[in-house]
C-alpha cells in the first residue's frame, strides 16, 4: 500500500486521480481518500480490469489534512498502481 499525506486548506474542493489496474480479472486495487473530514471518512473507487482506467475521487476537506493511497483491496494477484495527482479545485 502506497499512502500519502497531504497538508492542504479546508472547505476547497479536491480531486484525486490515478490510473490503476489488477493482473488478473475480478481482483480489486483501490484508490482511497481518507481522515479529509476531521479525521475520518473514507471515498474510494475500485478497480478490477486489466487494462489501466483513470479513476477519480472528489472530496471537500474540513480537516487540514488528508490520507490519499492506492492499496491491493482484494484477490491474490499483483495491482498497479501510477500517476496519482490530487489537484486544489
Amino acid at each position: 500500500m502506497d499512502i500519502s499525506s497531504f497538508n492542504i486548506l479546508r472547505t476547497i474542493s479536491r480531486t484525486a486521480t490515478l490510473w490503476a489496474a489488477s493482473r488478473a480479472p475480478g481482483n480489486s486495487v483501490r484508490l482511497q481518500v481518507s481522515n479529509y473530514n476531521n479525521g475520518s471518512g473514507d471515498l474510494f473507487v475500485d478497480f478490477t480490469t486489466t487494462t489501466y482506467t483513470k479513476g477519480v475521487v472528489n472530496f471537500i476537506p474540513t480537516s487540514t489534512y488528508a490520507d490519499v493511497m492506492c492499496w491491493k483491496q482484494s484477490g491474490a494477484s499483483n495491482g498497479f498502481c501510477d500517476d496519482l495527482k490530487l489537484v486544489r479545485q
